[in-house]
């Protein structure tokens, strides 16, 4: 794709000024108006208290490592004591905003916790209690660990939380190629979670082996990269989209047979997948899906025939002469523009012009690169 005519800007939101390490994750809530902070041991929620200005307003340490190291302990959870952590964190979610203010987080163990902010009348009434019972106070956010629990042996690569028309529902995806769902029924304090379909979405193979379901450059474990939810649509079946260490595929669910089944992979000539990102249908008659492997980032199109998905790529984005990896891919509300960004530093914005061509419109270069 071209990058003729590319706006160039610049950023100095620094979100790490304010964190303890270097900043591995950041997730944002439903409006965009907050951000959920991570680092290796480190949870931090940012406001957006006006245009330019975001303002740290709490910061806990959300591993056994971090919180030994400040002196903190808490009782409650599984078995009468707090389970926190215990490998450095990966990723960060933010639920929808029906449930309230929930964030989950993920670590290399295979853990999961989920946290939930404390009403101001609830701080003011129990403010009480012992240290390590709560959370991330001193900035005006009060934030409590509401349940935690163990997904897998393996690290987690990512996790994301289901359109809230399926309910209060995280997917967590790990090295080993499971992608797990999990469901909370107590919605209002989000604590009780419960394990309610596991989908082997990758594969072993030798090196030696044929076939195209374990084809791979290498042989081994089929790690599950990234997913996603399809946005919520009436009268369409759930469905994912799915990137893995070899391959990126779809996935729907059969209410029926109450199984997850691949429907169709996606062309991918590098084959590892490091992102993936569903777009808004917005009432057009096709979806577009992207996922990034390598430098390169695939916009497909998915169109609804009968008993079959047609498949067509539209673009593929490159980025830059270099070779800049691309770690992340995510599109706006409308479905209209994709950001992309990448080793070099870069945040990238690309649209289609009047004749459906794709060409980088915007580079957002921070002030550090």
């Amino acid at each position: 794709m071209g990058s003729q005519g590319v706006r160039t800007t610049t950023s100095s939101l620094d979100f790490g000024s304010a964190m303890a390490g270097e900043v591995l994750d950041v997730a944002y809530d439903q409006y965009g108006t907050r951000a959920c902070v991570m680092t290796e041991h480190e949870i931090g929620v940012f406001d957006n208290r006006s245009s330019d200005e975001w303002n740290l307003v709490a910061r806990w340490s959300a591993t056994e490592a971090g919180r030994q190291g400040v002196g903190q302990r808490g009782e409650g959870g599984e078995g009468g004591k707090r389970s926190y952590h215990g490998g450095v964190l990966t990723k960060v979610a933010w639920a929808h905003a029906e449930f309230g203010q929930v964030i989950a987080s993920a670590s290399s163990d295979g853990f999961a916790c989920v946290w939930a902010e404390v009403a101001h009348h609830h701080q003011q009434e129990e403010g009480g209690e012992e240290e390590g019972s709560k959370l991330g106070g001193g900035g005006g956010s009060q934030w409590n660990l509401a349940a935690s629990f163990k997904c897998s042996r393996t690290r987690c690569l990512d996790m994301k939380f289901s359109p809230p028309q399926y309910g209060l529902r995280v997917g967590l995806s790990f090295e080993d190629g499971h992608l797990k769902l999990y469901r909370c029924e107590d919605t209002v304090n989000a604590t009780d979670w419960q394990l309610v379909q596991d989908v082997l979405v990758g594969s072993f193979s030798s090196p030696a082996s044929g076939g195209e379901e374990n084809s791979g450059p290498q042989g081994g474990l089929e790690s599950c990269n990234a997913f996603c939810w399809r946005p919520f649509s009436q009268d369409m079946p759930e469905m994912l989209l799915v990137g893995t260490s070899r391959q990126a595929s779809i996935w729907s669910f059969e209410s029926s047979l109450g199984r997850w089944n691949k429907i169709v992979k996606l062309p991918c000539e590098a084959g590892r997948v490091s992102d993936v990102s569903w777009a808004s249908a917005c009432g057009k008659t096709s979806e577009l899906v992207a996922y990034s492997s390598g430098s390169t980032v695939y916009v497909t199109q998915l169109k609804d025939n009968l008993d079959r998905l047609d498949v067509n790529t539209v673009a593929k984005c490159e980025h830059g002469d270099g070779g800049a990896e691309v770690f992340q891919v995510e599109w706006n509300k409308l479905g209209t523009t994709l950001a992309t960004s990448s080793s070099d530093g870069r945040v990238r914005l690309w649209r289609p012009d009047l004749m459906d061509e794709w060409h980088e419109m915007t580079r957002i270069v921070g002030t550090s690169s």
